[in-house]
């Protein structure tokens, strides 16, 4: 049975989204938090060595929150997170963690290579989405687009833990 601050909670959620319907539904925002990245993509100018040192840029977390209250605001409920890789971002963790304290479902878009790495982390900051991106249907073509040799193990060994964390994995 539901405690009785579980059910305010709930019941503040569902009035949030009620307010939200009535002003067209709730919207997502995607969000550059990079344009670093560890893969080579012909197809991207974002691919690494592309882009050069001095002009790499990472969102500021520190205005994170701060921005994530104006979109909260504006009826934005959800958030994606790409680049580059998000991956490479130092505190995506902690910017993860911002948005679903207000209550806002955070997501990844991701190549997949540091999934290994870095998904328990995300998974406890409350990530519940990764999107991964694949650009065809053989693995081995796949990781010559990306210019990532043995991408696809690596993205075996993420998604199939992501089940046991609550993360749900799309490609």
């Amino acid at each position: 049975m539901p405690s009785q601050e579980n059910a305010l909670n709930g019941l503040a959620s569902v009035s949030d989204m009620l307010r939200v319907i009535r002003h067209g539904g709730p919207a997502i925002c995607n969000i550059a938090v990079t344009n670093s990245c560890n893969a080579t993509c012909n197809f991207c100018n974002f691919a690494r060595g592309k882009v050069g040192t001095g002009n790499l840029r990472w969102i500021d977390a520190d205005q994170f929150d701060r921005a994530l209250a104006i979109l909260h605001q504006r009826f934005v409920r959800y958030v994606s997170c790409f680049g580059g890789e998000p991956l490479l971002h130092p505190r995506l963790t902690e910017m993860i963690q911002m948005a679903v304290a207000r209550g806002m479902g955070p997501a990844v878009i991701t190549n997949g290579w540091l999934l290994p790495i870095r998904l328990d982390e995300l998974a406890a900051a409350g990530l519940k989405t990764v999107y991964i991106s694949l650009d065809a249907a053989a693995m081995t073509k796949h990781e010559a687009n990306r210019g990532l040799n043995g991408l696809g193990s690596r993205i075996r060994s993420a998604t199939v833990r992501m089940p046991a964390l609550g993360v749900t994995p799309l490609a």
